[in-house]
């Protein structure tokens, strides 16, 4: 079964699209980027995509959860702009949510090495990712040594990594506290409630 593919009206391309993401219809918006992709394919113009299109297809890509090709859009405006951040962040997003961890830190440690700023909040948006992917291949050390370079000891996202390490490492009485503190900060949310309850069954 092929959906079909939304009609636009002459001026109105843009409108449509942006009120399609508003409403959260992420398919039908890359339906329709991949029927222009298509046609400029098939008149000669592929080289010539451009850019907010390639960006858009990446997030409609992440947001329906296909991050496989979300990243092939990531990787072609990364290097056709190397030096803008927000890509390789997204990139690294994407490798991760995957489970591509080696890429993804890969591309995290490009992104902080390489020409052009990265300011004080995408610097700390890299280092959680980091954080997370060492997580995720039980690279316990390295974590907690990324997490001793966090700026603010009461950013949430850091109390909840700070619980993960700790509940990997048996410390299931001192993650439980953490997560309890995370959740006393964003209210409840049912992952981090989940984590205390797997503490509660961790403890007996």
């Amino acid at each position: 079964w092929e959906r079909m593919t939304r009609r636009i009206a002459e001026g109105k391309y843009t409108a449509t699209i942006y009120n399609l993401l508003n409403e959260g219809k992420y398919e039908e918006v890359i339906d329709i980027l991949q029927q222009q992709i298509n046609n400029m394919s098939t008149t000669g113009q592929g080289n010539n995509i451009s850019r907010a299109a390639l960006s858009l297809l990446g997030y409609c890509y992440y947001h329906t959860h296909d991050f496989s090709s979300a990243s092939v859009c990531y990787e072609k405006l990364v290097g056709a702009y190397p030096n803008v951040k927000e890509y390789q962040i997204y990139l690294s997003q994407c490798f991760y949510k995957d489970g591509k961890y080696d890429d993804a830190f890969r591309v995290t440690s490009a992104c902080q090495s390489s020409d052009g700023d990265i300011d004080g909040d995408d610097s700390q948006r890299v280092l959680k990712l980091q954080v997370n992917i060492k997580i995720e291949q039980d690279e316990i050390q390295a974590a907690k040594q990324l997490i001793e370079k966090c700026l603010s000891t009461d950013d949430c996202d850091f109390i909840i990594s700070s619980g993960c390490v700790l509940f990997k490492e048996g410390k299931y009485e001192e993650a439980k506290e953490k997560f309890k503190k995370a959740m006393s900060q964003v209210g409840y949310h049912p992952t981090i409630a989940y984590n205390v309850s797997l503490c509660h069954y961790r403890l007996g």
